[in-house]
């Protein structure tokens, strides 16, 4: 269904699974319940989405999850990390732009997300719009956005 990337700098390819890999559950792991304190890390969604993961150097750096909405021809995407010590290489971009152009690919016009309120940027860098008023997910802030693909 998907071919490897294996053209991307500094030795990166991105790997898509329709289960839960060790890779990304690693990186969800760290990020979201070590970093974050979060509690409810992994849920049913994880049964029918897809997962995504970076590889820089042979080394699982970041991943995301996307899955079919209710609505045809809409999609979610979620649950983008990059362990800490790769932060700030524009790596998250990277993953949500791979996950763009993926989701694309299996027919989706529209995507929305629930991003941490301080990750907004990121997600505006990538055509997200904020699309409602602020919620708490385990107690912290998330902005739901959405963009056209």
């Amino acid at each position: 269904m998907f071919h490897e990337k294996q053209s991307l700098p500094q030795e990166e390819r991105f790997a898509v699974t329709r289960e839960l890999s060790a890779e990304a559950k690693l990186i969800r792991e760290e990020v979201f319940m070590h970093e974050q304190g979060y509690k409810d890390e992994f849920d049913a969604i994880d049964a029918h989405a897809f997962h995504l993961v970076l590889f820089v150097a042979g080394e699982p750096a970041g991943c995301c999850r996307f899955f079919a909405g209710d609505a045809p021809s809409e999609w979610v995407l979620g649950r983008v990390a990059v362990r800490k010590h790769l932060r700030r290489r524009g790596l998250a971009g990277r993953i949500v732009r791979e996950a763009l152009a993926r989701m694309k690919e299996l027919g989706a016009r529209s995507v929305h997300l629930g991003a941490q309120q301080y990750a907004t940027g990121l997600y505006e860098q990538c055509g997200f719009a904020p699309c409602g008023p602020v919620y708490l997910d385990e107690g912290n802030p998330h902005v739901p956005m959405s963009r056209k693909l």
